[in-house]
């Protein structure tokens, strides 16, 4: 697991350099668990926005990707491509 990167962090270092706002993209240490993510774009809806993670691979990935895409706030999602093997893709 990486070191906590707190969202609070984060805020004080884009405040520091004068930066209004911030895309979060989803890191793969957490895999698949947008929680994170997701919770901290809900509590700084005006600060952020966020791109997920979607496992391509799971047979209900495209029911992720589209609950994912329905959370206020997201933008997008990334795919880890290993053997390009998404037959529903």
């Amino acid at each position: 697991m990486p070191n906590p990167a707190p969202v609070e962090l984060l805020l004080i270092t884009m405040a520091q350099r004068d930066v209004g706002r911030a895309c979060l993209v989803q890191p793969m240490p957490y895999a698949w668990d947008n929680r994170y993510l997701l919770n901290a774009i809900a509590r700084y809806p005006e600060r952020f926005v966020g791109i997920g993670l979607v496992d391509g691979t799971a047979a209900d990935a495209p029911d992720q990707l589209g609950a994912l895409m329905a959370h206020p706030g997201m933008r997008g999602v990334r795919f880890n491509v290993f053997d390009g093997d998404y037959p529903w893709f």
